[in-house]
């Protein structure tokens, strides 16, 4: 009678933990883009170094600056690379020479971070793209 009871405990626990575990890796699996205005353009590098945080506003000096905050998950180095566009208000981008791939480092299991400033006050908008540096 007791080692019944403790069976079914035990299996009702087990049940729990497989519903909990699965619920854990589904949520993580349909997790939202921070922001659409920023993306990385290999989906194996997404997986592993993904946009966490993206925070843009308006100088003083009129010019719009962009913070993209990642993480690099894996304990590997990356060399990655970031081009910025910026958009004017009728939604067409400012041609600028500063829109070109640059390179930057994301550290084994550190946090990585691009700073961007728009070339021109007429910037309203943005689009980042990132990908694997060479």
């Amino acid at each position: 009678m007791f080692l019944k009871k403790v069976c079914k405990i035990f299996v009702v626990l087990l049940m729990f933990s497989l519903v909990g575990c699965a619920a854990s890796n589904k949520s993580k699996t349909t997790k939202k883009p921070v922001d659409s205005r920023v993306a990385i353009v290999d989906v194996a590098v997404a997986r592993k170094l993904p946009v966490i945080d993206v925070i843009a506003h308006t100088r003083p000096d009129g010019l719009m600056e962009v913070q993209v905050t990642g993480r690099n998950y894996t304990s590997t180095y990356y060399n990655l690379e970031y081009k910025a566009e910026w958009i004017d208000k009728n939604g067409l981008v400012i041609k600028t020479i500063l829109s070109r791939w640059t390179a930057f480092p994301a550290y084994e299991q550190s946090e990585y971070i691009v700073k961007a400033v728009a070339p021109k006050a007429a910037a309203v908008d943005f689009r980042i793209k990132i990908r694997k540096g060479e």
